[in-house]
């Protein structure tokens, strides 16, 4: 039996309230290109009912959950042979093994461009399967400097320029980058959080090579070190009843030390810089001192072990937890004397080896018209039943007060918060969402039909935003 097509015209009478019905069936950008080209009906009805593009939930096999509707969708492109690894705006990380060997690349599933990651390739292409990418991020949206973070404290932040070879790493261990747990770029710079809330700001440059570099690393917000018998106790009195976190009592602001701060004029990382420089050279603090040592890395530096001199900087491996006990062979990522980055996560209350309900605070940053904010978020984890929030905060980084400002006024926009990429998006309140934090873990929940228990869905979720479709 042979179809009958409509003719053309035909199509073009659909009503606009149809169409309208149509299109809201099309969450992904390029579904409405194709079908704003059919005709110049069809093209007014998509800019007449196109709207701002909110983000989805990605999975690693492909599946994506639009929001706020929560429509279950199949079938987004992934390159042949790839394990997904993370996202950056409407561009997603892949690796593929080939033997032992694994090789990176960034594709964009609408226009199916892909950008291979050869320097990633030379650092980390042979790893153990405890060895996990954290977040990938991109300076702008292409052909520029690539970042990569891992839990492995050897490589705990990776620079390198999509398509051609040659990176950058710290030293094995190297302070302060083995104890950063989360990163966002801040105009040129990147800036990085730690364990105990300080930030630092990472000033990127570039070698003869063009291969990027951390020329220099400074303390803007810095804590005391933490005596971590008394983690929970400081967890729980780590936020001032004034709103602030603060820094050490007294010390001025922490400058580049002589060796490796480039000239001052040179000292603002631009527009956007959060480095307001008003304290002298010759008070700069240790850990800047130690942040700014040696940041050319030295393959021999994984020959040895820190010394007992920076036991405290030690501390910040997350309490010694090894990655995997024994050996790997010699062209492995060696693993039998690395320790796991902080996650960014700390149990406040919970009973070791018991099931019990517990409280978990995360942290994550974010960038934001100019200023660098973190979301702090607590939450209740019954053992039988699905986690909820108990607060979430959100603070600013006060650079000249060396604190981070509890916002409890003021914060406009939306956060979307996931482990493996987050994103404040301002333009949201325009669209008539109310200001609000969205985690995808509150979004990606499913009931086991058996147990009726909640069960959070496989495939390493993340938000995801896909590209703008111009009307």
């Amino acid at each position: 039996m042979t179809s009958t097509l409509l003719p053309s015209h035909q199509w073009a009478d659909l009503l606009p309230d149809l169409l309208g019905r149509i299109i809201a069936r099309l969450p992904r950008p390029d579904d409405r290109a194709r079908f704003r080209a059919v005709c110049r009906p069809w093209h007014l009805a998509v800019r007449q009912h196109n709207r701002p593009q909110l983000p989805w939930i990605i999975y690693s096999d492909g599946t994506f959950v639009t929001f706020p509707d929560h429509g279950i969708h199949h079938g987004l492109s992934f390159p042949d042979n790839t394990s997904f690894i993370g996202v950056y705006h409407s561009w997603l990380a892949f690796y593929r093994t080939v033997g032992k060997r694994r090789t990176y690349l960034l594709h964009n599933p609408f226009t199916k461009s892909t950008l291979s990651l050869p320097g990633l390739d030379s650092v980390i292409n042979d790893t153990s399967h405890w060895f996990e990418v954290r977040k990938v991020l991109m300076r702008s949206p292409k052909d520029d400097i690539v970042v990569v973070t891992t839990n492995n404290c050897n490589y705990p932040i990776i620079l390198c320029r999509p398509g051609k070879p040659g990176a950058w790493w710290p030293g094995r261990g190297e302070m302060p980058y083995a104890s950063i747990f989360d990163v966002v770029f801040h105009g040129d710079s990147l800036c990085g959080v730690t364990k105990h809330n300080d930030l630092v700001v990472m000033d990127i440059g570039e070698d003869d090579d063009g291969t990027p570099t951390v020329k220099s690393v400074k303390y803007v917000i810095e804590h005391p070190p933490v005596d971590h018998d008394d983690d929970d106790d400081d967890e729980a009195d780590e936020y001032e009843s004034d709103g602030q976190v603060s820094s050490n009592d007294g010390e001025e602001e922490s400058e580049y030390n002589e060796a490796s701060s480039i000239d001052e004029e040179d000292e603002q990382l631009g527009e956007a810089s959060l480095a307001n420089d008003d304290s002298g050279g010759d008070k700069a603090s240790s850990r800047n001192k130690l942040a700014n040592t040696d940041n050319n890395f030295n393959k021999d530096d994984h020959q040895e072990v820190l010394s007992n001199e920076d036991e405290e900087d030690v501390d910040d491996y997350d309490e010694g937890l090894h990655i995997l006990d024994e050996p790997e062979p010699d062209n492995t990522i060696q693993n039998s004397l690395e320790y796991q980055v902080p996650d960014g996560t700390e149990q406040i209350s919970y009973v070791p080896r018991e099931a019990t309900d517990g409280i978990v605070a995360s942290r994550h940053l974010f960038e934001s018209k100019g200023k660098v904010l973190m979301v702090r978020r607590q939450q209740y984890m019954p053992v039988l039943s699905r986690g909820y929030n108990m607060k979430v905060e959100v603070l600013e980084a006060d650079v000249k007060a060396g604190v981070w400002i509890l916002l409890t006024a003021g914060v406009s926009g939306t956060f979307f918060v996931s482990k493996h990429y987050s994103k404040h998006v301002s333009t949201f309140e325009d669209a008539g969402m109310k200001l609000n934090c969205h985690f995808e873990d509150e979004h990606d929940v499913g009931v086991d039909s058996n147990s009726e228990l909640f069960t959070p869905w496989e495939g390493k979720p993340t938000w995801f935003f896909p590209q703008e479709l111009v009307v």
